[in-house]
């Protein structure tokens, strides 16, 4: 999809710029390989503090909404607590429902490409 575009640009456009680097600094091989591997460390670095970042938001918009609902709660009387609490627990079967379909089509290809893998040798 475009994420793969978008991937394949980017690394062609990697690619583009470090001829031009080899071709205007005349690098050595072993300064192309170490120039190379430098490139990679910052990637994987990159990746990891990515990765960081998405879990520290995660937690803070969980702590967000959990904050939100127990100012909620204080507003709403014990009726409509217990209702909201019902419709919390219908999303969340909900959620998982779907989370099992997920996983259960995920499984379904997987033996799939398998089958067609084994199929092909």
């Amino acid at each position: 999809g475009q994420r793969m575009e978008h991937r394949r640009a980017r690394a062609e456009r990697a690619h583009e710029r470090m001829d031009h680097l080899v071709e205007e600094l005349n690098l050595t091989e072993e300064q192309q390989e170490e120039i190379k591997a430098l490139h990679r460390q910052q990637k994987e670095k990159a990746e990891v503090r990515r990765r960081e970042m998405q879990e520290q938001l995660r937690a803070e918009r969980k702590a967000a909404q959990e904050t939100m609902e127990a100012e909620m709660m204080k507003i709403l009387t014990p009726e409509q607590q217990a209702k909201f609490a019902e419709m919390q627990a219908e999303r969340d079967a909900k959620r998982q429902q779907h989370l099992e379909r997920q996983i259960e089509r995920t499984e379904q290809r997987l033996q799939q490409l398998k089958e067609e893998q084994e199929g092909g040798n």
